[in-house]
């Protein structure tokens, strides 16, 4: 009895903080912000006190799907709908908490609190959320044994992004013991629900053949469906195969794009070190003077747009280009072939 009103009096003061917080909050839709009709009917509904309504519009602004990608809408909208009981609400509420650009500051302790009611509510997506907390040391000890038990009931329950983070752990032997078979099977599961980095870590394995047979086909497949979902992993892993002809043709030209595209992916992802690796290796291709015939890559227009962005941006010797440099070559570049 004493353990059933501890969990009462829990869920009663997460609910007034979140009654709090979102009051604090102003409403978060600016004027004149533009919204796809689907949008503009939800957001309706959830105005209209639609708790379903006000969970998935928080999801959508934390995506930018359909909105802007805005973290004070997406934590205004999942802490009513959290207030009002919604295990979904206070699962992305929790994601903005634990965000360092949380409107209100980044608070740990805040998102493990609503992502441990919103499992206790039967929402096992915050299962994977805590096993992420563990792994990644996020106001907590680091505890990579955790975080697979985390990953493991979500996984079981379905949640393809928690089958992927937990095959990561089994292919570097984080928390469990080392296992790639059981990292490709799990990668396997996640990338069948359509998870399009489970999908990319699948298709380096067929790469370098741990856990399943070496196949160069089917790590291209895997990468290819991957790249064209918009992962940054995907755009890299294909580029990769790309560059080294496995595969499939060897087409440097390709690659390039590629990795180019996997640094823009990375910067809109905020993802600093894929951003890095793939500005990187489009770099090493440039200078490796592969582009010497096909009109979009005529080494003397890389040239030539690389010197202006040398003088314009002040770098000098060997400085490699950073990933909004490469982004902007390749769309000055494209420009030039067209006026030419």
């Amino acid at each position: 009895m004493a353990g059933k009103c501890a969990s009462i009096l829990l869920f009663a003061a997460i609910l007034l903080s979140c009654s709090r917080q979102s009051a604090l909050l102003k409403p978060p839709m600016p004027d004149g912000a533009a919204l796809t009709p689907d949008a503009a009917s939800m957001l309706s509904m959830a105005q209209n006190g639609d708790v379903e309504a006000m969970w998935r519009l928080s999801i959508d602004f934390y995506r930018g799907d359909g909105v802007p990608k805005e973290k004070a809408a997406a934590l205004y909208w999942g802490l009513l709908a959290a207030e009002k009981g919604s295990a979904e609400g206070m699962n992305v509420a929790g994601l903005v908490y634990e965000d360092e650009d949380c409107p209100t500051g980044r608070d740990y302790g805040k998102a493990m609190e609503l992502f441990e009611k919103a499992f206790s509510l039967g929402y096992p997506g915050a299962a994977n959320n805590i096993g992420a907390m563990y792994e990644f040391g996020r106001g907590i000890a680091q505890n990579y044994t955790e975080a697979a038990r985390w990953y493991k009931i979500a996984a079981d329950a379905g949640v393809e992004v928690a089958q992927n983070n937990l095959g990561a752990l089994y292919e570097k032997g984080l928390g469990v013991a080392r296992d790639a078979r059981e990292a490709a099977r799990l990668y396997y599961l996640a990338a069948c629900g359509k998870e399009p980095v489970a999908m990319s870590n699948l298709g380096y394995l067929y790469e370098r053949g741990e856990g399943v047979g070496m196949d160069y086909s089917l790590a291209l497949f895997w990468q290819r469906k991957s790249a064209a979902a918009g992962c940054a992993g995907g755009l890299f892993g294909l580029a990769g195969l790309y560059r080294e002809g496995l595969g499939t043709d060897k087409d440097p030209v390709i690659a390039l794009v590629l990795y180019i595209r996997a640094s823009q992916k990375g910067l809109e992802l905020e993802e600093r070190q894929a951003m890095e690796v793939a500005s990187k290796a489009a770099w090493e291709l440039l200078r490796a003077g592969e582009f010497t015939q096909g009109k979009s890559f005529d080494q003397k227009l890389l040239g030539e747009a690389i010197i202006r962005f040398r003088e314009k941006n002040g770098l000098k010797g060997s400085e490699e280009l950073s990933a909004p440099l490469m982004a902007a070559l390749l769309r000055e570049n494209q420009q030039m072939v067209k006026e030419k």
